[in-house]
């Protein structure tokens, strides 16, 4: 078994390093003369070393989650970070034409490890976004004992429950790797915390309920 987990994570790291190489030289041969075609080439292999890198960290990040790695927690100011995640986001969140509107309650407290918290909102935040419309709408919503993101998209093919499986996905053909809501999953689990997902006229709802949170 350790060696396994230390196989997973030195593989992953080891990852990281050739993948930027392979990522530094395609982006520089984008830059030479290349006719319509070849450039379309380069763009693709790009696009799948970017979900190469996204899928090596994500699942080196559920492993340390799995081997409890996470253990020390810390009393987390849930408002402060969502505002100040939102405010980094926003030159994302316009480019994808998107509208979003935000319900925090103040000085909200939530007991769990500070790098989790991050992860955890950032991956509700990214999905809303990846999984979003044309000039779609994300709404979050964050009281002392819940956080709910939700956004407009596509008709919900699949069990909203199977999606927190790993490499779950409603669209198979996505640029997505199916690992975000699993995270998420993984990380509500350890700290006690209860994720559920629902889809009703269009809106697609992931909420967090906090059964260990202080307000």
């Amino acid at each position: 078994y350790k060696n396994l987990k230390e196989f997973a994570e030195n593989a992953s790291h080891e990852l990281q390093t050739p993948l930027a190489i392979a990522h530094g030289k395609l982006e520089l041969l984008a830059e030479t003369n290349l006719s319509p075609e070849q450039y379309q080439y380069v763009d693709d292999t790009l696009r799948t070393l970017r979900k190469l890198s996204r899928l090596s960290e994500s699942l080196a990040l559920l492993t340390k989650i799995e081997n409890h790695e996470f253990t020390d927690t810390a009393d987390v100011h849930m408002t402060k970070l969502i505002k100040d995640s939102i405010r980094s986001f926003d030159e994302f969140i316009k480019l994808n034409g998107l509208k979003v509107s935000a319900d925090l309650a103040e000085d909200v407290i939530v007991t769990m490890h500070p790098v989790l918290a991050d992860f955890l909102w950032t991956n509700l935040c990214q999905n809303a976004i990846k999984h979003n419309i044309d000039n779609g709408c994300i709404n979050v919503v964050l009281t002392p004992s819940s956080l709910r993101v939700s956004n407009t998209g596509k008709p919900l093919n699949v069990q909203p429950e199977s999606l927190f499986e790993r490499f779950k996905k409603a669209e198979q053909n996505s640029d997505s790797i199916g690992l975000g809501l699993s995270i998420i999953k993984h990380i509500s689990d350890q700290n006690n915390f209860h994720a559920t997902y629902r889809y009703e006229e269009n809106w697609h709802s992931v909420e967090v309920n906090f059964r260990n949170s202080q307000s």
